[in-house]
């Protein structure tokens, strides 16, 4: 199973470079650079926004890709743990054995005793085809289960918040924009005691923590400093952080685990 799907994952790349090959090609067409001459600006403007909105597009399937290879030597887990209910082990099993290898093997023995002369490509199709559906189920999965997952946070972060649909999908793009555009403050600290005390420490600030810590650096970001000018505060595109900073929690905190 992780052969096949390391298999997909190449002829995915493959293609993902194919589709930007030909993305750059048509920008040259467009925008006159070949033998034809002829200019064509704003379809080579269009053309020309659309190269980031395709190379992040390919570049999250091969993430995902990478991470299918990975669930299918791990023998699929994140499938049965999270798809097809109580039964996701039989089912997954079952639905994977066709999928890469059942179809593929009774459409390579109906193309032969049919006398097909295309038989290996008929078969090739279908095989991947076949892994394709298989990619596509567990891609599903992970972007369902990230947008509930996101869905969940956004609407319990407060308790005073509005639950609507509206409000949710409009806190969710504020929150967004403040985290690209506010500016950030970072501090290094060296803490001593014990692990405990650390572990019980991270949940909360460090000044609320029982461990005595240095603060080695701190300092704001060079972004931070030019959008605390007063002159962004005047046109009314930045306003201060009113209280005191919030930490930014890492992965390693959510998940309670120590980096060191």
């Amino acid at each position: 199973y992780t052969l096949v799907a390391l298999f997909f994952t190449g002829f995915l790349l493959v293609l993902a470079m194919e589709l930007l090959l030909y993305l750059v090609m048509d920008l040259t067409i467009e925008a006159g650079y070949t033998n034809k001459g002829e200019v064509h600006p704003l379809s080579a403007l269009g053309v020309f926004l659309a190269l980031p909105l395709f190379i992040y597009g390919l570049a999250s399937a091969l993430v995902l890709s990478w991470f299918f290879v990975t669930d299918a030597w791990n023998g699929h887990l994140l499938i049965k743990q999270f798809g097809f209910g109580n039964r996701a082990v039989v089912i997954v099993d079952w639905f994977t054995f066709f999928l890469y290898f059942g179809i593929p093997i009774l459409t390579l023995i109906g193309t032969i005793l049919g006398r097909k002369t295309n038989w290996w490509e008929i078969t090739s199709l279908v095989w991947f085809t076949c892994v394709s559906i298989s990619f596509a189920a567990f891609s599903v999965i992970v972007i369902y289960y990230e947008c509930r997952a996101n869905w969940e946070v956004t609407r319990n972060r407060y308790d005073n918040d509005d639950d609507r649909w509206f409000h949710l999908i409009s806190r969710a793009i504020l929150l967004r924009q403040r985290n690209l555009f506010g500016g950030e403050e970072r501090s290094t600290y060296l803490l001593r005691g014990s692990m405990e005390d650390a572990s019980t420490g991270f949940k909360g600030g460090h000044r609320n923590s029982m461990v005595t810590s240095d603060n080695i650096t701190k300092g704001k970001t060079l972004y931070c400093k030019i959008i605390s000018w007063k002159i962004w505060q005047c046109l009314g595109m930045f306003v201060p952080v009113e209280g005191p900073s919030q930490r930014q929690y890492t992965l390693n905190d959510v998940q309670k685990s120590r980096a060191f």
